[in-house]
């Protein structure tokens, strides 16, 4: 639950992206500076964007600052990620990333995205009824915008929206230090 709400903050991707990433050597590559991801083959993203294919994104590793280095390193996306291939056995062909908590199999798209709400929820200490999953893609690309970081074109790409119009309207938060989903 954690690792899949790591991932959905800090990468922006859907539901159904995080659901169909793979865990096969050839599709998840650590680099001392992150790691490589990939979607499994075959798949199909909600928007597919003219000429690009569900390409591999690059993750980095969180970078703790000295005085917050176990606090950061708790929330960093590959530590975690590290952590839970270690504890789910690994790399193997053919098999997505996540796996169900009961049973054999990948979870479905709506299992990632409860994972995600209840990650929220826990974080809050109580039941948040507009908590949703899909907050967390508006948040992350919002902060990846205003933080100046990444170009437009880059959200864009990495969020597969077709256009800024959307992203805009739809997506980009007017954030303040403590924006919170309450």
């Amino acid at each position: 639950m954690k690792l899949a709400f790591l991932l959905a903050l800090a990468t922006g991707k859907r539901r159904s992206e995080l659901q169909a990433l793979s865990r096969d050597p050839r599709d998840l590559h650590f680099t001392p500076q992150g790691v490589w991801l990939r979607t499994v083959a075959g798949f199909l993203p909600k928007v597919s964007l003219p000429g690009h294919d569900p390409a591999p994104f690059f993750l980095p590793v969180l970078t703790p600052v000295e005085e917050t280095r176990d606090r950061d390193e708790r929330l960093c996306p590959v530590a975690c990620l590290r952590r839970y291939l270690h504890a789910t056995g690994g790399l193997s062909e053919g098999h997505r990333l996540f796996q169900k908590i009961r049973g054999d199999g990948a979870p479905s798209a709506q299992s990632v995205s409860r994972w995600i709400v209840h990650c929220i929820r826990a974080a809050y200490d109580t039941d948040i009824p507009q908590a949703h999953a899909h907050e967390v893609r508006r948040m992350a690309a919002s902060w990846a915008f205003q933080a100046g970081r990444h170009s437009l074109d880059e959200i864009l790409l990495a969020g597969w929206w077709a256009s800024s119009n959307t992203f805009t309207r739809f997506y980009l938060a007017h954030l303040h230090p403590q924006e919170s989903f309450r």
